[in-house]
Order: C-alpha cells, then sequence, then structure tokens
C-alpha cells in the first residue's frame, strides 16, 4: 500500500511508531511498525514539525511535534493512539506524558487517547555536531478501537532522511592577540567560530600589510557554530622588528580576514662584555679599579670582587654601578681600609639577564707606610741650592698641612709655608745659611726633601 506523508511549512521528520492495541509501547518497532496489526494504513496519516525545511542546524535544540490522524476514528469512544520513533543522531529530552526516552528512541508506555480522530506528542531533539551530515529518522503510529485486539487498528510507518543544513554566514574571528614575544618568535592568538561550515584558519604576517608570510593556526579547522582558540607559533624572526600579522578564516560562504595588529620583536641581548680593566691611585691603604663594560641591550649589574686570594670575600658596586644599551660605559670603584704593602686579587663583575661576566684576576700592591722619597733625587724641589731660602716642591698631589715638618741639625725650625695644589713653597729666608730638612706625607708615602739655603 502506497504510504501518505504530510510535510507542514516548517518541518518535515520520518521515524517509525508502533503501538499495540494492548496500550503499552514496543521498542524496536520504528522502522516496519508490527504486523500483527496487520498492512500499513494509508489513511492513518504522520507529521512532523518543529525542524526547518532548510535542514537542521548543528547543535541547535528543536521542539518537535509528532502529529497523526485517522478521521475513521473521530467517532469511536476510547480510541487511542501510541508511536515508537527513533532518530539515528542527536540527543531527545523532555519526553511527553505517557511516553519513554531510550537513548535515540521516544516510544508511547501507555496509549493516548484520540480528539476527533487527531493526537500529538511534542519533545526536544537536539541536532548533532556540525558534521555530521544526514540523519535518519523513523516513526510508527499505530491508531487503536480499544477493543482489547489488534482488530480494526490502523497503523503507518514512515522512514526519512534529515540534511544538515548549509552555512550561509562567514567565519568569526574575535579576541585576535600576540603574545610570548622574544627577539625570534612570538605567538598569535584568536577565537574564530565556523557558523556551521568547516573553517581552515591560518596567520598571514610580514613587515608589511601585504605580508607574505602564512602559518596554520593550531588547530588548523574549526566546526559548529562556537568559538574555537587557535594560536599559532612564529619563529626565525628578527630581533627589534615590527610585524604586522591578521587571522585569515575560510569556508564555503567565503573567507574572513581580521583587522591587521602588529607586534615588535625584543632587542637582541647577550652576555655583557668587559673591557680595559685597570688599577690605579694606589696608596697604602687605597686603590681604584676601572673597567669598561657593555651591557649588550640587557640591563646589567656591576661591581668589584676583590680579596687577599682569588676567593676574593669582599665586594663593592661601581660607580655607576648599572649600565645598559650597547655601547661600552666607564665604571670605577674606590676601594679602602687596605693593607700597606699586599698584594690585592680583584676582578669585575656584570649581571645580565642573559647570565654573568667575570673579567680575568688582576692584582695590584698597596705601597709601604714606612717607604721614604727623596724629592731632590728626582728634581721636584727648586731652586736647590737657594740663594734667598725660597724653595718649591712639586708634589703631584694634595699635602696635608698638619704633617708637614721642617727642620735642621738643631731641631725644627718654623718657616712660612705656602701651600697650594701640587705645589708647597717653603720659605727659609729668616734662618741662617745651612741644610735643612722638610718631610710630609703624600699618597700614603714619607716624603723628605733637602734643602739648601746659600
Amino acid at each position: 500500500m502506497k504510504k501518505k506523508i504530510i510535510v507542514s511549512s516548517v518541518a518535515l521528520l520520518i521515524v517509525a511508531l508502533t503501538m499495540m492495541s494492548t496500550d503499552s509501547g514496543q521498542m524496536g518497532a520504528a522502522s516496519s511498525g508490527c504486523s500483527c496489526h496487520g498492512s500499513p494504513s494509508a489513511s492513518t496519516v504522520i507529521t512532523l514539525t518543529g525542524i526547518p525545511v532548510t535542514g537542521y542546524v548543528p547543535g541547535t535544540a528543536y521542539s518537535v511535534t509528532l502529529s497523526a490522524s485517522n478521521p475513521s476514528y473521530a467517532a469511536i469512544f476510547g480510541a487511542k493512539a501510541g508511536f515508537d520513533l527513533l532518530f539515528s543522531g542527536g540527543a531527545l529530552s523532555n519526553a511527553p506524558a505517557q511516553t519513554t526516552i531510550n537513548g535515540l528512541e521516544l516510544l508511547h508506555s501507555s496509549g493516548k487517547t484520540l480528539t476527533s480522530g487527531n493526537v500529538s506528542w511534542t519533545f526536544t531533539w537536539t541536532a548533532p555536531a556540525a558534521g555530521t551530515g544526514p540523519i535518519t529518522a523513523n516513526i510508527a503510529v499505530n491508531m487503536t478501537n480499544g477493543n482489547g485486539n489488534t482488530n480494526g487498528d490502523a497503523y503507518n510507518v514512515a522512514n526519512l532522511t534529515l540534511l544538515e543544513a548549509a552555512s550561509t554566514a562567514l567565519p568569526t574571528i574575535t579576541n585576535v592577540a600576540s603574545s610570548a614575544i622574544t627577539t625570534n618568535a612570538a605567538t598569535v592568538s584568536a577565537d574564530v567560530n565556523a557558523n556551521n561550515a568547516t573553517t581552515t584558519i591560518s596567520v598571514e604576517y610580514g613587515l608589511t600589510t601585504a605580508y607574505g608570510s602564512t602559518l596554520a593556526t593550531t588547530p588548523s579547522t574549526a566546526s559548529g557554530n562556537t568559538a574555537t582558540a587557535v594560536s599559532a607559533s612564529l619563529s626565525s624572526l628578527t630581533p627589534n622588528t615590527i610585524y604586522n600579522y591578521r587571522i585569515k578564516a575560510v569556508n564555503s560562504v567565503g573567507t574572513t580576514y581580521s583587522a591587521n595588529a602588529t607586534f615588535t620583536t625584543a632587542i637582541a641581548t647577550a652576555l655583557p662584555t668587559i673591557t680595559n680593566v685597570a688599577s690605579s691611585a694606589i696608596t697604602t691603604n687605597a686603590a681604584t679599579v676601572s673597567a669598561d663594560v657593555n651591557a649588550n641591550n640587557a640591563t646589567t649589574t656591576i661591581s668589584v670582587e676583590y680579596g687577599l686570594t682569588t676567593s676574593y670575600g669582599s665586594t663593592l658596586a661601581t660607580t655607576p654601578s648599572t649600565a645598559s644599551g650597547n655601547t661600552a660605559t666607564a665604571v670605577s670603584a674606590s676601594l679602602s681600609s687596605l693593607t700597606p704593602n699586599t698584594i690585592y686579587n680583584y676582578r669585575i663583575k656584570a649581571v645580565n639577564s642573559v647570565g654573568t661576566t667575570y673579567s680575568a684576576n688582576a692584582t695590584f700592591q698597596t705601597n709601604n707606610l714606612t717607604s721614604i722619597v727623596l724629592l731632590e733625587d728626582n728634581g721636584m724641589v727648586y731652586p736647590n741650592p737657594s740663594a734667598n731660602g725660597k724653595f718649591i716642591l712639586k708634589t703631584e698631589g694634595i699635602v696635608d698641612r698638619e704633617k708637614i715638618k721642617v727642620y735642621n741639625a738643631m731641631g725644627a725650625v718654623s718657616p712660612f709655608i705656602h701651600l697650594e695644589q701640587n705645589k708647597l713653597e717653603i720659605d727659609l729666608s729668616m734662618e741662617a745659611s745651612g741644610i735643612y730638612y722638610v718631610s710630609f706625607e703624600l699618597q700614603g708615602q714619607q716624603m723628605i726633601a733637602k734643602l739648601i739655603k746659600k
């Protein structure tokens, strides 16, 4: 017998259903009904509404109504109907009264009374994920006259295929960002909604908005109608360089590009470089250590390590104590409270984000506190002898006035003393002719000058 199926203006779904004249449903009869009720009857008309005729949209929950009618049962008191419905995909929920859900199968648990030969059940079917494709559905509906046997029952069956709706929207791209930026790498990320059409995603990047390079994201495709987080790790970039980038998403409808964005790679860094290490201004208890330090684009902290052995033991920050950029910075440190006539080991320590650089070990020896320098032996006293008793000493340093002493064979004398920077003037014009000695301390050394007045 030829089956009659009505398609509503909103939707059509084909399933199978069976109902025995006894009031309880029978599972597994969705495809062909139950032969105990005879052959399918075209007078029982099945309709299913609630799903768009353009096809199901993946992931969408539909309120579906299964209806059946048979005018021959309009006047039969106590006439009832039951059904068995089976989907091949999706999910069922919100079972109506007098029905039971068993996975993808929905069937009556007791017959429902007809009204003027009509009956309906409403439930929720949620479409499967994007890319599932066609879904089969089977329905069997049985009209019973309530006589307690199969005589006079009229059932019908239907088998349908539901197609997945084609997407009509371009992909949507949001939350485009760059992160984890180093000297030669960066990560680009975004959220992509495929809008129910499988979408291929990539990053375009380069030095200009012409880009030039393309890298597939992870994952490289998206589907469904919710946002998929994607990212791409760009590598082999140039340090300290501005890069342009955008996300490209392609589905069957077309191509979407995100707005252009930029990031700048980090400046290349390296261990600090130390050159021109030296010691100077050495006295009995002090010395100055100096060097040139290149931070190599990573802020660098600098200090001097020094001590009696190469284990050092003492540390002093230099002036300045930090350096930056990629050119040499002159630094120095004034070491004090040293021991006279002692060999000191020292080295420069420079620390930046890349690591630590030490200069090679170097040494200096402090002066002996008891050393005596005779100035007239090296031409630093003039005139000598002096006819007028006035002498000038080139001190090449600052002399403590309190430590200047002048004496002759008879003892200490008190001449007029004029002290200037790097020059000491002794006036013995009021003293008798003869030999005098002047002593003073300069840079930790005891200086003695022999003065001859004619």
